[in-house]
């Protein structure tokens, strides 16, 4: 399917799943039908099923927007406790659209659960609390990851978010990108070839001509399967830097067992070490937004012995440390731990490349332990050339049997629906998406603003009292003469002179006022007139002393 088709079946607001081989464009889609929304006013959220995904399209993990955080099921009590969260309810209730990207990566469970968890905050029994979701990823790239005590007895490929009920129950339909943007030669076929088990010895060999291969220019980033490798090879760089060693341990608080939880599991390392020239990965958000999780830069110093990073957009960044934390119900902080948010990055692990487009990359495929691994890693580089291999075993070019099975349902089922999409005609196409906009659309503030003051300016017409404006709009006098007060500043021409309120007051006494002490302000005439007119009326007459001035 053509991205315009994609598109265009989007904006009709069907919930669906945009797929398509690495390098489609499909983030590229969804930032088009993201500006498309905003642009209509249709409000939504951005979200992915991992932080460095999220950060490609300005989102937020599925699990921090939601709610659910590293639950592995909803409770009634934890679904009761939710809903007294005013800031989670008020943050599902808003979105009309909701989007989650690098879905390939996000439990069946977890799906069902945001689905449980979106229908009783809003309360409602459609699908998802009746939003249109959007779900985007790639199931031939990285599976979800599982917990030790998850694999026992599970059949694992069954944890894919195509096995939910949700997934079901919401109907959504597929479109499969086809169209390679990102690969720009050779490397196409290989890796179609790998998505299609029809990787045959000529292809195959090309791949293997790459291992070995060296690079002239500076050493590429290095990816690897397993953490350990990563955290040797980064060792090793640093170690190759002579200067002081910069160590930051990271601080613990609240309950010991919570934070020492927390600890293992956050980006950051417990102990941070650094030097000048290391290469580093930012691993948060910044509130201030200077960088994202995933940003990458070098340590040129370090400032009152806080890291300061130059990124790679040329933005330099004196480092602060950052705070993960782990709140009750009631937003009481029950655990916390503190550290400088960076990891030295000369070697990334595959699992934190997805999503990335690189000119060129170092990997070692020899220890590939699960299907879509290899297919990840090549997927991350733009040319063949750009390709260095350090070592590659059969899993590596493998891909999972259901996914396989799985992306042929996938493929035909996209055909199918670009099919029947093509015979509706371009008038129908138009009613449907109006027909979305207009159930969906909101009116922003600004917008509410400018359509009120302009109806309480068209009634002028028809009403010669300030009272009788504001008794037709159910509105205050005040509020009126406010209106009258935006339209004055935005250059209509009107005529409230005519108004019974302005006729009764002393007109001539107020401008006479107003030519000595001026208009902007309106309390030294108030005092000047000793009270005998109150702040409305001197209101009323400031607007025509200024039509009378610019006339």
């Amino acid at each position: 399917m053509k991205q315009k088709t994609a598109l265009d079946i989007l904006k009709t607001g069907r919930n669906v799943f945009l797929t398509g081989a690495a390098g489609t464009g499909k983030t590229y889609l969804l930032n088009q039908y993201i500006k498309w929304l905003r642009e209509n006013n249709i409000p939504l959220a951005i979200t992915a099923s991992t932080g460095i995904a999220a950060t490609h399209l300005g989102g937020q993990t599925i699990h921090s927007w939601s709610g659910i955080g590293i639950k592995d099921y909803l409770s009634e009590w934890d679904l009761d406790a939710m809903s007294q969260k005013q800031a989670l309810v008020k943050r599902v209730n808003s979105p009309k659209v909701l989007i989650i990207d690098e879905i390939s990566m996000l439990k069946a469970g977890t799906l069902d659960m945001i689905n449980e968890l979106l229908k009783f905050l809003r309360q409602s029994e459609e699908p998802f609390g009746g939003m249109q979701v959007i779900l985007s990823g790639d199931f031939f790239q990285l599976p979800p990851v599982l917990r030790s005590t998850e694999l026992e007895g599970m059949d694992t490929e069954s944890v894919f978010a195509f096995s939910s009920s949700a997934w079901q129950e919401a109907g959504f339909k597929t479109l499969y990108l086809k169209e390679q943007y990102r690969q720009q030669d050779e490397l196409i076929d290989i890796l179609n070839a790998i998505r299609e088990r029809e990787l045959d010895s000529a292809l195959f060999q090309k791949l293997k001509d790459r291992v070995g291969a060296r690079p002239t220019g500076a050493p590429p980033v290095r990816l690897h399967t397993h953490n350990a490798n990563v955290d040797l090879a980064n060792e090793s760089e640093l170690q190759k830097i002579s200067g002081e060693l910069f160590e930051s341990p990271m601080i613990l608080k609240g309950n010991k067992a919570r934070a020492e939880n927390m600890a293992r599991n956050v980006l950051a390392p417990e102990q941070l070490r650094l030097k000048v020239g290391a290469r580093v990965m930012f691993v948060k958000n910044d509130p201030a937004q200077k960088y994202v999780n995933g940003s990458l830069g070098d340590v040129i110093d370090f400032s009152f012995g806080a890291p300061v990073v130059r990124l790679d957009s040329g933005e330099i960044i004196e480092t602060e440390k950052a705070e993960w934390s782990i709140e009750n119900e009631n937003g009481k902080v029950l655990a916390s731990v503190e550290q400088y948010p960076l990891r030295l990055a000369w070697a990334i692990t595959v699992h934190k490349s997805q999503g990335m487009s690189m000119d060129a990359a170092s990997m070692d495929l020899s220890k590939s332990f699960v299907p879509g691994q290899g297919y990840v890693a090549l997927s991350r580089v733009r040319k063949l050339s750009g390709l260095f291999i350090e070592g590659l075993n059969d899993i590596a070019t493998q891909v999972s049997d259901l996914v396989f099975e799985q992306d042929q349902s996938f493929q035909a089922e996209s055909e199918q629906i670009e099919k029947i999409f093509e015979n509706y005609s371009e008038n129908k196409r138009r009613e449907m998406q109006d027909e979305f906009i207009k159930e969906n659309a909101v009116r922003n503030e600004r917008e509410e603003k400018l359509a009120s003051h302009l109806e309480s300016l068209q009634l002028l017409n028809s009403f010669n009292s300030l009272q009788d404006i504001a008794k037709k709009r159910e509105l205050k006098a005040t509020t009126i003469i406010g209106h009258f007060e935006k339209a004055q500043e935005e250059g209509l021409s009107f005529d409230i002179s005519e108004l019974k309120e302005i006729k009764r007051i002393k007109i001539n006494k107020i401008f006479d006022s107003f030519e000595r002490l001026g208009f902007e302000k309106l309390s030294p005439v108030y005092e000047d007139l000793k009270s005998t007119i109150n702040y409305d009326e001197l209101r009323l007459a400031r607007i025509l002393y200024k039509f009378g001035k610019e006339n």
